[in-house]
């Protein structure tokens, strides 16, 4: 996409105003209609593995997409609807070096607060050793009922259940810490 720019979520060839039509090929791949995505995309890390996929409708995410952490272990999958996160949904392995936007240790205190006590020591081990998996649903974009929090095997497979929690982890509301 490197002679294309971007503008509003349109993409454009370089030095017109004209939204680009057309095949897009190296680290992202896919095609585009009037500048927006359309149909199935592919991205990949710049060492070569596969990062996501999915597929667009009028330049929105539409339908299942799965992602990878550069080492092949699942990151997520799940469905979107209008660009929301929509049904079920496995993410992350948030573990240290985690390939996604919540990389490394969540604090001991962070558990404590919103789980206590023996799970939270449970979790931090999970953590420390090879990761943690969250199951849920989501609805317009949002989480919602209940979550599954899975410790990892040493090969990236499910573990046990550690808890299920209508506190996901990442929207939890840091702030309650400081109250």
């Amino acid at each position: 996409m490197g002679d294309l720019y971007e503008q509003n979520g349109v993409y454009y060839k370089k030095f017109t105003e004209i939204p680009f039509t057309g095949d897009v090929t190296g680290k992202d791949q896919g095609r585009l209609e009037n500048g927006l995505k359309e149909g199935f995309w592919s991205y990949f890390y710049a060492s070569g593995p596969l990062q996501k996929k999915g597929e667009y409708k009028n330049g929105l995410r539409e339908g299942s997409w799965v992602a990878y952490c550069e080492d092949g272990v699942l990151h997520y999958k799940g469905d979107y609807r209008n660009d929301l996160k929509e049904g079920y949904w496995v993410e992350g392995q948030f573990k240290p070096n985690d390939c996604g936007p919540h990389t490394g240790f969540l604090p001991t205190l962070f558990w404590d607060v919103a789980f206590g006590g023996e799970i939270a020591d449970e979790m931090d081990t999970c953590l420390r050793d090879f990761g943690i998996r969250l199951r849920g649903y989501y609805k317009d974009g949002k989480s919602e009922g209940l979550w599954d929090y899975v410790c990892l095997n040493k090969d990236g497979t499910e573990g046990r259940l550690l808890v299920r929690s209508k506190e996901r982890s990442v929207d939890f509301d840091f702030k309650r810490l400081f109250k």
